[in-house]
């Protein structure tokens, strides 16, 4: 029988082990709900988190939840721009798009991140991660026919180069900014496109104190849409960081990249920084 709920109390209470692990994330007002069947499908969006199996169906639009199947805790904490999933000595799979999610430990947790919707099949104690954001793109109606069939033949860029030799930065974009971005009154074809747009002299980052409060403040006005006031308090927050290279922050596309980043700066780990890779090109060594 269907189960579904939006402010309904919890139908179990967490164990004392779970609520020490709720509370370490500080998250005490979690929903808690603990009849979830050891082989599920859990539905993951910014409105609801559903369980399925062949007897079960339920949901719940709660922002933060803890699902539990006698086995294993599920947490779940939704954001702005972004869903973390938190979790303790699993074992976990990526069905595709491995590159949509961002996985990082903290404090004995794994801690998967992603800014859309997604699918994670339960089979006991094992996990497996799926996208389910909609990858249809949507044509500028600028866009010919012949530039149209040369977009669906690229594929993304998710490389940022730095390149010393080139004295350039080349940062990552995705066939579907191009299709939407592309402006046919500016450029006259989308190589121009990308050279204008996605590609920057490192003479703009010239002066990094000044280029990270710059590129911090642009990032908080021009892609988050946020208040004057937010975006110079990070960018006050950025400029004095000298292990950041401001074009990471101009690569980065939200708040939430640049957040995932950082965290992984400060612990030494950009191994698991999977938004976009960073390649650097040096001068050649002189003999």
């Amino acid at each position: 029988m269907p189960v579904n709920t939006n402010d309904k109390k919890a139908l179990n209470t967490a164990s004392n082990k779970n609520s020490q692990v709720l509370k370490k994330i500080n998250t005490a007002d979690i929903f808690s709900f603990n009849l979830a069947p050891e082989n599920c499908e859990i539905f993951v969006d910014y409105n609801n988190t559903s369980i399925k199996s062949d007897q079960f169906d339920f949901t719940c639009s709660k922002k933060k939840i803890n699902i539990q199947n006698g086995i294993i805790s599920i947490i779940i904490i939704k954001n702005k721009h972004s869903i973390n999933v938190y979790l303790k000595n699993p074992k976990i799979d990526f069905k595709d798009n491995k590159s949509s999610f961002q996985v990082k430990m903290k404090n004995d947790y794994l801690i998967i991140s992603i800014s859309t919707s997604f699918k994670i099949i339960v089979n006991k104690d094992n996990l497996l991660f799926s996208s389910t954001a909609s990858e249809e793109i949507i044509y500028n109606e600028n866009l010919s026919e012949e530039q149209k069939a040369e977009l669906s033949q690229m594929k993304d860029n998710k490389t940022l180069v730095i390149s010393e030799e080139k004295n350039k930065t080349f940062l990552p974009y995705t066939i579907k900014e191009l299709c939407s971005k592309y402006d046919s009154s500016k450029y006259t074809s989308i190589t121009d496109f990308i050279n204008a747009e996605y590609t920057i002299s490192n003479d703009y980052f010239k002066f990094p104190i000044y280029s990270r409060f710059k590129e911090g403040y642009k990032l908080v006005r021009e892609k988050e849409h946020g208040s004057i006031q937010k975006a110079i308090n990070l960018g006050i927050e950025l400029m004095f960081n000298s292990k950041l290279n401001p074009s990471i922050i101009t690569a980065c596309k939200n708040l939430t990249e640049l957040n995932m980043y950082l965290d992984c700066l400060e612990e030494n780990e950009l191994s698991k920084f999977l938004c976009f890779d960073i390649k650097y090109e040096m001068n050649p060594a002189k003999l």
